[in-house]
């Protein structure tokens, strides 16, 4: 593992220059926020693509063929290395099984970043087209000629187009690219649809309504998403049975804050609404299993107070020995996410200032405010190291206990690391 992030990070900046724009899984600094963005410019209602090819890749990590990823790669001081990676195999039911083709999963270089080199190409095979903006921030667009737009992430993709038959010719198109990666397309997950119909992506459900104000475009969590949701906490609600409200409240912020954060950037609110209402049912029920012969009125004056925050709801789920509440969704901030422009590349040093300014919304945005106030103590850098804060890790919060020469009393001194 040492050796492949040794060689992942030589590697990587090489191939940031050449990545497609479009292309935003398992790179530095993107997202699939980003690519959600990138859909909803590319489908607004102002568009003249209402035409959506969703893109399957079948067993794509499974079937890459390994003569093109070393062809790619061949120029590389350690391509040697990357070959035995390939080839090394796997052991299932204790046999040691050869792997003539894929990927293996698993790895820090081999699936991500060795996967992403497979696959890049697809828009210049499919003829898409960029050109240089005049806008003030500068950058580079799709040109409007083409009439196509893409989005890639992992092994799904989708490509926009003005047409339906614009759009189904992507079968044809994508032949070349697909031979050469050994990778096929799925037909049961691989199909034409016009955006009024809408389509799902990375757990989102993108479609064009008919309102009073004419068509608009609406981002919203899938159902699909909702369902795994839900299906996590009626889970931890089974394992959790019987546990205290502390252990509960433990393990249920961060599942709540992760799908919430997850959710906020789309149209969220009555998904976080009706997230809370279901949350609050599986509390009651679990209460109720946990004391069978208290009153309601006795649990819910023991176990329900009002937001620590402020608020006028008084049905928050406090814990009576800790106070610490469960989170509701519906306190999570609905807002719009700003997508990484063109091919930027946090290893591009001419960006420095662009990536700070970036890092630091992302920073503030998802982290609590008693984080957020830490950090612009100590100028968002590590008290201990003097490091930036803005390097992609996550942020956590330890109280240290500092025994004073004098006394014995503990002074608690939050600290992020």
């Amino acid at each position: 593992r040492v050796y492949q992030n040794v060689v992942k990070n030589a590697l990587e900046p090489q191939w940031e220059v050449k990545f497609e724009p479009t292309s935003y899984v398992f790179r530095p600094k993107r997202s699939t926020h980003d690519a959600i963005s990138n859909l909803f410019n590319n489908l607004n209602t102002n568009s003249k693509k209402k035409w959506v090819f969703e893109g399957d890749f079948l067993g794509c990590f499974d079937h890459l063929n390994h003569n093109w990823i070393m062809q790619q790669t061949s120029m590389f001081p350690g391509s040697t290395l990357i070959k035995r990676w390939l080839n090394m195999g796997y052991i299932e039911q204790d046999m040691l099984r050869t792997t003539t083709e894929g990927t293996p999963q698993g790895g820090i270089i081999v699936s991500p970043l060795l996967a992403n080199i497979a696959l890049c190409g697809m828009e210049e095979e499919i003829g898409i087209v960029y050109k240089k903006t005049y806008k003030p921030n500068g950058g580079y667009a799709i040109d409007p000629k083409c009439k196509i737009g893409r989005v890639l992430s992992a092994d799904d993709f989708v490509i926009v187009t003005e047409t339906k038959e614009k759009a189904e010719s992507m079968y044809g198109k994508l032949t070349p690219y697909l031979q050469k990666r050994g990778i096929t397309l799925s037909m049961d997950k691989t199909r034409v649809t016009h955006i009024e119909d809408g389509f799902d992506f990375l757990g989102f459900s993108l479609r064009q309504y008919n309102t009073g104000q004419g068509k608009k475009l609406f981002i919203k969590p899938s159902r699909d998403s909702i369902k795994k949701a839900k299906n996590k906490i009626k889970d931890t609600f089974s394992v959790m049975r019987g546990r205290p409200v502390k252990e509960i409240i433990s393990v249920l912020n961060p599942i709540i804050r992760g799908y919430g954060q997850y959710w906020k950037h789309v149209v969220s609110k009555k998904t976080y609404d009706y997230m809370d209402n279901y949350i609050f049912l599986k509390v009651r029920k679990h209460l109720k299993q946990l004391h069978p012969k208290k009153s309601r009125k006795w649990i819910s004056k023991r176990y329900f107070k009002k937001p620590h925050h402020g608020g006028n709801n008084r049905w928050i789920l406090t814990c009576p020995l800790t106070n610490i509440q469960l989170l509701k969704m519906s306190w999570i901030k609905i807002e719009r996410h700003a997508m990484v422009a063109y091919k930027n590349s946090p290893d591009n040093p001419s960006l420095r200032e662009y990536w700070e300014k970036r890092d630091r919304k992302v920073f503030n945005s998802e982290n609590t405010l008693d984080r957020m106030k830490l950090a612009r103590k100590q100028g968002y850098r590590c008290a201990l190291y003097k490091q930036t804060l803005q390097n992609g890790e996550k942020v956590t919060v330890r109280n240290l206990e500092v025994s004073t020469s004098t006394s014995a009393k503990l002074v608690h001194v939050p600290c992020i690391r």
